[in-house]
């Protein structure tokens, strides 16, 4: 006869059998079918119109430009840019001056930083060495408006825009042919021994576009 305590061995010992059995058959076994969990979902990058200042309201700077400073119109000035593409309009600056010298070219680029748009630029010389003003990096400044065909690049809080103030572009004569580039600059403080400095303004027509018929010369 099997004493009490050898029943309860022998009872444990098959209620372990049978754990270990059934956590076999659910190792082998085909795993419950689940309804496939929906893909994540994405967000699209904000394209170029969803800012008020978004990139592709600068569409109008496309092209090429030629003109002078307004106060030597000896001098000549040539500046280039690309369509918006990519969240980017890329830009080449030339400047030679009445003596026929190059006296500085830039490399520009206009990009959409998620809400906002940043100008940023680099001074080169000839060589393209680049100069001892963007050496440590390009000038900034953030688009703080833009009307038609004109638009303001100014100093934002977080800018490295050395001694530049603001850039304003405003094609807004001769139906977008002709453009005033003005270039301001921080001024010393009232009592520092610098004068002023006086904005730099120029006058561009845009190549391969003709101005409105009341600025034609009669």
């Amino acid at each position: 006869m099997v004493s009490s305590t050898k029943w309860r061995a022998v009872s444990a010992a098959v209620a372990t059998l049978g754990v270990v059995a059934a956590c076999a058959m659910m190792a082998h076994a085909e795993p419950e079918s689940k309804p496939s969990a929906a893909a994540p979902v994405v967000a699209a990058p904000a394209g170029d119109n969803d800012s008020a200042l978004g990139i592709e309201r600068l569409s109008f700077l496309t092209g090429t430009w030629r003109g002078s400073l307004a106060a030597d119109p000896a001098t000549k000035l040539e500046e280039l840019w690309t369509e918006p593409a990519g969240g980017n309009m890329t830009g080449a600056f030339r400047w030679v001056t009445a003596q026929g010298k190059v006296l500085i070219l830039e490399i520009l680029s206009i990009t959409q930083d998620n809400a906002e748009v940043k100008l940023r630029l680099r001074h080169f010389a000839p060589s393209l060495d680049e100069m001892a003003k963007t050496k440590a990096g390009p000038l900034v400044l953030t688009l703080k408006s833009v009307d038609g065909r004109k638009a303001v690049f100014a100093k934002g809080q977080t800018d490295a825009s050395g001694d530049l103030e603001s850039i304003t572009y405003d094609a807004s004569a001769d139906a977008g042919a002709t453009m005033t580039i003005t270039v301001a600059f921080t001024q010393p403080a009232p009592d520092a021994s610098k004068p002023p400095r006086k904005p730099l303004v120029m006058t561009m027509k845009k190549a391969g576009a003709e101005a409105s018929p009341a600025a034609k010369p009669k």
